[in-house]
């Protein structure tokens, strides 16, 4: 329900700002731009933080034979321990498939920035997840 909330909103704004589209960069961009904004403006609200304990805690508890299941719960952890910039770029490139310069255009860095901040971001992500798996 939540997320269904959160995609007609961020639907709303892109309506609304549509004459705003100034074609410096992809609609694709634009769009995914609009979408970054208001997801990080409801990820920092602590009323997802509790929604997101209880979700995990629940889907968790559906399938705990599923190994695949635990693995994925710990992969999520471990992205939650990372800095904002370090997962938002895991997130970016990894699960959303955009590009090194979709994302410097999206974020307003420079490509370099992108591919430091992705290293960096898998180097802190294999450490957290080596803690776990005793590696």
């Amino acid at each position: 329900e939540e997320a269904l909330d959160l995609t007609q909103e961020v639907f709303l704004k892109i309506y609304k700002n549509l004459r705003k589209f100034r074609g410096e960069s992809s609609l694709k961009t634009w769009i995914m731009k609009i979408a970054t904004n208001h997801a990080n403006s409801f990820f920092s609200r602590s009323k997802f933080r509790k929604l997101l304990s209880f979700n995990k805690s629940i889907e968790y508890l559906k399938d705990t034979k599923n190994e695949n299941n635990g693995l994925k719960l710990e992969v999520e952890n471990a992205l939650l321990k990372l800095r904002k910039k370090e997962r938002e770029i895991i997130v970016l490139y990894y699960m959303e498939g955009f590009s090194y310069k979709e994302i410097s255009t999206l974020l307003g860095i420079p490509i370099g920035t992108v591919k430091s901040r992705l290293n960096r971001a898998k180097e802190n992500l294999k450490k957290i997840l080596g803690d776990n798996y005793g590696k």
